[in-house]
């Protein structure tokens, strides 16, 4: 669902769990899982996102689903989740209960799973640490005093994991 979609999505829902009733929906399918919190960060290398990935789960009347398990599975970027697994709550929301990055700059994914409803995914980009090595990156040739180097003496700066840090 496009973003905007699933803002409505998500503000029809907060108003109906509202005016429903607190029993539990039973899981017979054609349930949907909609991303309600955390997709779409920044986070430095091997440390956890600010906002803990949410997902919400509600029946084909577009009620909450409470009391469903939710599956948070790390899918690319080497990263992990505190917890996987992660019970809706009377909203029908499900948060997962930390998701770290993984230790080399780019994109991590995740994966949320319900029984019954389409998975949906979360990106994260993980950016460097401050730095923290310097590495010799072209040695300078031998030249006479008084002349220009050919290659001028140049560093490689990185985090401690090994990755490239930018300005």
């Amino acid at each position: 669902m496009p973003r905007s979609v699933t803002h409505l999505f998500l503000a029809a829902l907060a108003a109906a769990a509202t005016a429903c009733s607190d029993s539990i929906v039973p899981l017979d399918g054609g349930v949907t899982l909609v991303v309600a919190a955390g997709d779409g960060q920044l986070a430095i290398v091997n440390s956890p996102v600010a906002t803990r990935p949410a997902v919400l789960l509600a029946d084909l009347n577009h009620q909450p689903v409470r009391g469903a398990t939710v599956v948070f599975r790390v899918m690319s970027g080497d990263g992990k989740v505190s917890d996987p697994y992660a019970i809706t709550d009377s909203l029908g929301v499900a948060t997962a209960r930390g998701w770290s990055l993984g230790a080399t700059v780019g994109t991590n994914t995740l994966v949320a799973t319900a029984a019954g409803a389409d998975s949906v995914t979360f990106t994260a980009t993980g950016i460097p640490g401050p730095a923290a090595r310097l590495t010799s990156y072209h040695l300078p040739s031998t030249a006479f005093v008084g002349t220009t180097i050919a290659t001028p003496p140049a560093v490689r700066v990185a985090d401690v994991y090994g990755n490239s840090v930018p300005g």
